[in-house]
């Protein structure tokens, strides 16, 4: 009985649909038929926040500008309201390196992604700047 109210509440007693995010899928490299939308920065005290409008899978590709190296976040979303986050990342990008990140959904195109860029709280300092790329419809 307590499972069966479990997944009563679970189905039809959340305001909002349950989401997991999955982490962000590394790349080598970004899909030829994908261009550039959008990019930014980073700093220490700000973040880098950035919507366009895609395809089914967006790309990012996060590049450090300084001499040591830097922790960063990167958080794919769906540009809506509420924030659907898609995927998000966390990692240590080494002196002057560049690392392809992507996140992807089943869903009718146009669709509309929010990119947000964050040096880690592991970082003191730190440059970084980031390029967003799909397929643009």
């Amino acid at each position: 009985m307590k499972r069966i109210l479990l997944l009563v509440f679970l189905f039809w007693g959340l305001p909002n649909p349950v989401i997991f995010a999955q982490n962000c899928q590394t790349a080598a490299s970004i899909p030829a038929s994908h261009k550039k939308l959008g990019g930014g920065s980073a700093t220490v005290h700000y973040d880098g926040t950035t919507t366009v409008k895609g395809g089914q899978s967006v790309y990012v590709k996060i590049k450090n500008e300084n001499a040591l190296g830097v922790s960063y976040t990167l958080t794919i979303s769906l540009n809506a309201t509420p924030e659907v986050p898609n995927c998000t990342y966390k990692a240590l990008l080494p002196p002057r390196a560049s690392a392809i990140l992507f996140g992807s959904l089943f869903a009718d195109p146009p669709i509309g992604w929010k990119v947000t860029v964050g040096v880690g709280e592991e970082s003191d300092a730190g440059v970084l700047t980031y390029e967003i790329y799909s397929a643009s419809k």
